[in-house]
């Protein structure tokens, strides 16, 4: 496996651990959402070099 398919594998798995818990406060779920959204990025930009490796 290449490093950026263990990336977005990891990224996987930490995005399912900040889904939304019944419990937290909304400054906690915001501060998630954030946190959310930069891992999204990642993620897309892991999958987009990727994509780029196998097209070389």
């Amino acid at each position: 496996m290449c490093v950026v398919q263990q990336v977005c594998r990891e990224l996987n798995y930490i995005l399912e651990l900040l889904q939304p818990v019944a419990y937290r406060s909304e400054a906690e779920q915001n501060s998630d959402d954030s946190l959310q959204g930069m891992l999204g990025q990642l993620k897309h930009a892991a999958e987009w070099i990727a994509h780029n490796e196998t097209l070389q």
